[in-house]
């Protein structure tokens, strides 16, 4: 947090945009996902679930940055899962207070290979968040809420909806593969870095949107570390 509080001061007016590299939002299920939130089909939020997971630690050499616990504290979580931090964020809202844990299961890299955490959020939603590096590529949100709930999947690049009294999950389309989705969130990104350049305008991810997304990291961290829950105000 205090290298991103630097990035965001040196960036402070100047003519430099800082961006941060957060694609997952733009992914076409997760912006469906919001645009469903907004529209108040899921009503009130009371539940996010996400999670991220593949088995990069069991391929892991010491030559690859992410076989570090200084250089990918936390495994999968700064590897990877972190853009799930910043979907949370995005979707319900700022966390106030962590409780998690950190594991070292079988992995060869020197860093943790499982994460899970129970996250509170400001607006009293309960959420969790988690993933490992040793399990099959598994990379899904789930929002509950008074109305309906969401799910979101990897797989097929899907998105579900399923609204209160019914028990059916009804997909929404259409929404391109994996691959195009992925893809386009990348152009998307590049493309609007491009323009606040020329424009000198503010990127819908900011400094301040990465450093909320670390303040979940260093939160998880922390509280792994010492057994107890980690309010995201007492970081910063």
């Amino acid at each position: 947090m205090a290298e991103c509080k630097e990035m965001i001061a040196a960036a402070k007016g100047t003519k430099v945009i800082l961006f941060v590299g957060h694609k997952d939002r733009r992914l076409a299920r997760m912006r469906k996902a919001k645009e469903l939130i907004d529209q108040g089909a899921v009503g009130e939020i009371i539940l996010a679930e996400a999670s991220h997971s593949n088995d990069t630690g069991m391929k892991l050499t010491p030559d690859r940055w992410r076989w570090y616990r200084k250089e990918s504290p936390a495994g999968p979580l700064m590897a990877f899962t972190i853009h799930h931090a910043d979907n949370l964020n995005h979707l319900v809202g700022p966390v106030k207070r962590v409780t998690a844990f950190m594991s070292k299961v079988c992995g060869k890299a020197e860093t943790d290979d499982v994460i899970s955490a129970a996250l509170e959020f400001e607006n009293r939603a309960l959420g969790y968040l988690g993933g490992s590096f040793l399990t099959p590529y598994r990379k899904s949100v789930q929002i509950h809420g008074t109305e309906g709930t969401i799910l979101m999947d990897r797989e097929g690049g899907a998105g579900y909806y399923q609204k209160k009294g019914t028990q059916k999950l009804v997909r929404l389309e259409p929404l391109p593969d994996e691959k195009t989705q992925v893809r386009d969130s990348c152009i998307e990104e590049i493309d609007e870095f491009a323009s606040c350049i020329q424009e000198g305008r503010r990127p819908e991810t900011a400094g301040e949107e990465g450093l909320a997304a670390v303040a979940i990291i260093e939160a998880i961290i922390k509280s792994a570390e010492t057994g107890v829950p980690v309010k995201i105000r007492d970081l910063r």
